[in-house]
């Protein structure tokens, strides 16, 4: 799996760097990091990115209150129960189902985000994700709240009507 040079010029300018993998292998998502240490990280902004056309970021989030490690083994366990038809209220959505396995494998990105304080990192953080969410940036699909997201839950509907 590789991006192009660009994407990865790109990713490292916007300060994420590269922590590991992502592959949906016999319905089931499994993330796999090359050094553990990343697990540990608290208060990051990811992307999970496909390497198809050189490199497109799937979905951009932030992790408040959890550790990284903690929040990837949520991803784990919601996009593997999704891909098996046990959906949660509060998990991976159905249309959300067909963009993971449009992309079923990937690259991991991240970066740390720190403030004065942990209130004040968290609002830099919720800046940096909506920046990088624009739908004039990044617009990735996998997020609910970007235009690309929106057409992917519309499609979805429209053909499961």
């Amino acid at each position: 799996m590789e991006i192009s040079p660009s994407f990865a010029r790109q990713l490292a300018e916007d300060g994420f760097e590269y922590i590991g993998t992502y592959e949906i292998h016999e319905n089931a998502f499994k993330i796999q990091f090359p050094d553990e240490k990343v697990r540990s990280w608290r208060l990051p902004l990811y992307t999970f990115v496909s390497c198809v056309n050189g490199g497109k970021h799937l979905r951009i989030g932030i992790i408040p209150k959890r550790t990284l490690g903690a929040r990837m083994r949520e991803w784990e366990n919601d996009v593997t129960r999704a891909l098996n038809e046990r959906f949660r209220p509060q998990g991976t959505k159905r249309w959300e189902v067909e963009g993971w396995r449009a992309y079923p494998e990937g690259l991991l990105y991240a970066q740390q985000v720190v403030g004065p304080t942990e209130d004040e990192t968290i609002k830099r953080l919720k800046e940096l994700e909506k920046k990088f969410q624009d739908d004039d940036l990044y617009n990735p699909p996998l997020c609910n709240n970007t235009k690309a997201g929106k057409k992917l839950k519309a499609e979805w509907e429209r053909k499961n009507r």
